[in-house]
Parts: C-alpha cells; structure tokens; sequence
C-alpha cells in the first residue's frame, strides 16, 4: 500500500467499519479522456489533469507500429487539457496519454 494519506492529505481507509476494507488509492487515478472532431476535420483530445503531472501524447497509425511522441504537456492548475492534431494523416489514428 502506499503513503498514509491520499493525494487530498486525508487519511486512508484501513479497515471499514463492517469489513475489511482497504483504500488503495485507486479513485486517485480515474481519468477521463474525450476524443472530439473539429470544424476543420482535425483530432482533438482533451482530459482531466493535476498540474503535479505530466502528459505526453503518443500517437500510432496501426497498433503494430511504433508509437510516436506527440507532444509533453505539463498540468494544468484548471484540471483539464486539450490538444489538436492539425495533422490526423488518416481515418485511423490510435493516441495515448502517458501520465508521469
């Protein structure tokens, strides 16, 4: 298990009141990605954020070639972020998001 709070400072759940459970801290992490076409035909992704993060956007023409880096982008104090690719090459473009 990790740290004794969680990334809010509460404490963690250690056990429940009528069972055994256990925070794992994994609400933490719930991410939200939205994958919209703009008026000029290009690929907008936008997503929830932390600005202690960051978000490095990949792209890949087909799931058995490489992944190609995108863009770095830091968090946003707003938690959300948004990116275009004015260059969407095709009708079939797979992206990921890598959070460090």
């Amino acid at each position: 298990m990790s740290a004794a709070t969680d990334l809010d400072g509460s404490a963690r759940i250690l056990l429940g009141a009528f069972s055994l459970i256990v925070d794992i801290g994994a609400y933490e992490h719930m991410f939200s990605i939205a994958i919209t076409e703009t008026a000029e035909n290009n690929v907008e992704l936008s997503w929830n954020t932390r600005s202690s993060r960051t978000y490095t956007i990949l792209s890949t023409l087909g799931l058995a070639t490489p992944w190609v880096e995108e863009t770095t982008m830091p968090g946003d104090k707003s938690g959300s972020a948004a990116w275009i690719d004015i260059d969407p090459a095709c009708t079939c473009k797979f992206y990921r998001i890598e959070i460090e």
